[in-house]
């Protein structure tokens, strides 16, 4: 099959759609992450199991949101 190429593709558009949503999710879990440490941390305490389960919270939800991105980009969304 041959296509035209002045075609419009409607996947184009749910696809930059689809990466302005993850680009928002992970801006979103970066600045809870540093805002959440801002309130735990203090100068006098050394990295506690907060900052450890905070950090373990956000790598976590940066991979599933990365391997997210990755299926749907595989799949052609």
């Amino acid at each position: 099959m041959n296509q035209d190429k002045n075609e419009t593709n409607p996947t184009k558009k749910s696809s930059h759609i689809f990466d302005i949503v993850v680009w928002i999710g992970w801006g979103v879990l970066v600045w809870g992450f540093l805002a959440s440490l801002a309130f735990i941390a203090s100068p006098k305490d050394s990295a506690g199991i907060h900052e450890v389960i905070i950090l373990a919270y956000f790598l976590g939800f940066t991979f599933f949101f990365g391997l997210l991105y990755y299926m749907a980009l595989k799949r052609g969304i």
